[in-house]
């Protein structure tokens, strides 16, 4: 995953920056960084952020039944 790609991402699912390094547990900054291409971004964050749709999915489809 490249940083245009974690912003579109955080974008699509709705979160600022700060609610998105919250739930991963990192320092605003950090996701910043790997945001701007600063720094590479952990493939730990990229499984995270398929849990993240996962839940959000199974949380949608849970609200329209």
């Amino acid at each position: 995953m490249t940083g245009p790609e974690l912003r579109a991402w955080r974008n699509q699912q709705g979160y600022s920056q700060p609610q998105l390094a919250l739930m991963l547990g990192v320092h605003k900054g950090s996701l910043s960084r790997w945001e701007s291409g600063v720094h590479k971004i952990p493939y730990v964050v990229t499984l995270a952020l398929r849990q993240l749709e996962a839940v959000a999915v199974s949380s949608d489809s849970q609200r329209t039944e």
